[in-house]
């Protein structure tokens, strides 16, 4: 995940898009934008929305959040299921994977009420981008993560006070 650490910590010498695109502003599409906002209560969540997730199966797509809101104890995380030593969940894996997730409730018990914070008995936690108001990260849409959600410092749905992100998936055509 050495990209993901350079690009969040801006150490690229070209805007991130274009680098991952080669710089062809035709190569690009979006095939979703919206503004989130995490306002559940943890005892409201259900089992799949306690673990890490993936955007898209598909190699070629990117995923962006934009942090509107302020606070380094939150963010976005990124994990390894451990089980298959997956990071990345494409097409062709991905029956198989939720085959054994599945089976995981079952033997391992499903993921408490809560949102996910740090290593867990189904995923390792790999790698942590911190919310900082204004910073945008981009990473393989097909990658495990999760939001890092403090509810200690309120779930509040005032997007002037609350966890507001906008949030996109980028299609780079021929990559």
């Amino acid at each position: 995940m050495r990209w993901l650490t350079r690009l969040a910590r801006g150490n690229l010498s070209k805007p991130a898009v274009l680098w991952l695109a080669g710089e062809n502003d035709s190569a690009f599409s979006l095939s979703f934008a919206q503004f989130s906002m995490a306002t559940a209560s943890p005892e409201t969540l259900k089992p799949i929305q306690r673990i890490p997730h993936i955007d898209s199966t598909v190699n070629n797509e990117w995923a962006m959040v934009h942090y509107l809101f302020d606070n380094p104890n939150d963010g976005t995380a990124f994990y390894r299921h451990k089980e298959t030593a997956l990071e990345r969940l494409n097409t062709a894996e991905h029956n198989r994977y939720m085959q054994i997730l599945k089976n995981q409730a079952t033997t391992v018990g499903l993921p408490p009420a809560e949102y996910i914070q740090g290593s867990t008995a189904l995923f390792e936690q790999t790698d942590k981008v911190d919310a900082v108001f204004n910073r945008a990260i981009f990473y393989p849409a097909n990658v495990f993560h999760s939001g890092c959600i403090q509810v200690g410092s309120g779930l509040s749905n005032d997007p002037a006070r609350g966890r507001l992100t906008a949030n996109c998936c980028i299609t780079i055509a021929g990559s």
